[in-house]
């Protein structure tokens, strides 16, 4: 068979389209519409025939894919503090309690925020034996380790009485609660804010810094070198720079001399 193409341009005012035409040829090459409608000299079933057969499938609808939310991994800091809490032991003196707890707690990572629910957690541990002074100096570990400035520690919850909060403190220190003996031992700087009763031995050789206390108060504590306490807004000890160097002197060159 032979396709015969001729190419006619418009003359002026012809009607006819100046484009390719394509011309069946003398032994009528069916056209391509009359494949599409009719069947094939090989018998195959025409596109309509074929389109036929699959209108039973109807598209389906949209549906939206459920997307698997990957929740992110547990916090494991409150369990970090309480693994190190559980491996503290209490030494023979309060310095080196607190020597102890700081390389327990200096490789983690916490927020002030970890430290105030950790002061919370405590009240399952109150049982423990010499609690009140082991707790007292890991959260003033905690603390003074800590990247934060301010740091809040709940006691009202407890039914013992936390000793040295502050222990060498160099942060600002609220706590919510009363509290027992030796707040603000060996304090370098910063400040203390009690919401609540204090017990003995307040300042107990305490450097620098500030006490708050808003309720009652036991005795100040011993071998206080500088820094300032209040009572319920009033001041009850404040020593200053030059008061104490004259105390250092006082306690390196003048010990046992009759002094």
């Amino acid at each position: 068979m032979e396709l015969m193409v001729r190419s006619s341009r418009l003359e002026a005012g012809s009607s006819k389209p100046n484009a390719y035409t394509i011309n069946t040829t003398p032994y009528s090459l069916p056209s391509i519409t009359a494949s599409v409608l009719k069947p094939t000299p090989y018998g195959l079933p025409s596109m309509a025939a074929a389109n036929s057969r699959f209108d039973k499938y109807k598209p389906e609808p949209h549906k939206s894919v459920r997307q698997l939310k990957i929740e992110g991994a547990e916090d494991e800091t409150p369990n970090q503090l309480k693994d190190a809490w559980s491996r503290l032991e209490l030494n023979t003196t309060s310095e080196f309690t607190y020597i102890d707890a700081f390389r327990l707690i200096r490789h983690l990572d916490y927020s002030t925020k970890d430290v105030e629910k950790f002061s919370i957690a405590l009240a399952e541990f109150q049982d423990e034996i010499k609690f009140a002074e082991r707790a007292g100096i890991f959260l003033s570990a905690l603390i003074n380790n800590g990247k934060d400035k301010n740091y809040v520690v709940h006691a009202n919850h407890l039914n013992v009485l936390l000793d040295c909060i502050g222990f060498r403190n160099r942060k600002n220190i609220k706590v919510e609660g009363s509290i027992g003996k030796c707040v603000g031992y060996s304090m370098l700087s910063g400040i203390i804010f009690v919401n609540g009763d204090v017990g003995n031995a307040i300042g107990h050789a305490m450097q620098g810094g500030k006490i708050y206390i808003v309720g009652e108060r036991g005795l100040l504590g011993e071998y206080i070198a500088g820094g300032r306490i209040y009572v319920r807004g009033e001041i009850i000890l404040s020593i200053g720079f030059f008061e104490s160097l004259f105390n250092k002197f006082v306690d390196k060159y003048c010990s046992g001399v009759g002094f």
